[in-house]
């Protein structure tokens, strides 16, 4: 869900590889990490939560 968002920025950052400077791409893939980073924080916290949440019971 949200990891998935954040997944796909980073990947989106990709596609100025090739049009960005050296330094500027250095920098670019620095967030991609810090992206990856977020994403797998995201992705437990939501497994967490789903784990705590109980199941919906049907309504009478």
């Amino acid at each position: 869900m949200l990891g998935d968002k954040i997944r796909n920025v980073r990947n989106s950052l990709g596609v100025l590889a090739d049009k960005v400077g050296e330094n500027e791409w250095a920098f670019l893939r620095v967030c991609q990490s810090e992206l990856t980073e977020a994403a797998d924080s995201v992705e437990e916290i939501e497994r967490a939560v789903a784990m705590e949440t109980p199941a919906a019971t049907p309504a009478k």
